[in-house]
C-alpha cells in the first residue's frame, strides 16, 4: 500500500478518515468554554501513519545524499 501511494502520490480514500477529539487543554480550565478552553486530537488510521514516517525517511535520505540539508 504505501508503494502503490508514493507511485500515485495519494492515499487511498480509507486512510484519509480521522477521528477528531476535543480535549481540555489543561485541567483546572472551564469545560463549559467550548471556544478557548479546548484542542482538537486527530487519531490517523494507523496506515497512514506507517507511510508518513516512510515518507520522511526517504525524503531525509534524498535531501542528505543531495547534500541539501543545513
Amino acid at each position: 500500500m504505501v508503494n502503490a501511494s508514493l507511485r500515485e502520490g495519494r492515499l487511498p480514500p480509507s486512510q484519509k478518515h480521522v477521528i477528531l477529539t476535543p480535549r481540555l487543554k489543561k485541567p483546572y480550565f472551564d469545560a463549559g468554554d467550548l471556544n478557548n478552553n479546548y484542542r482538537p486530537v486527530s487519531n490517523l488510521a494507523f496506515m497512514s501513519k506507517v507511510a508518513e514516517k516512510i515518507v520522511v525517511e526517504k525524503l531525509i535520505s534524498h535531501l542528505q545524499e543531495q547534500d541539501l540539508l543545513p
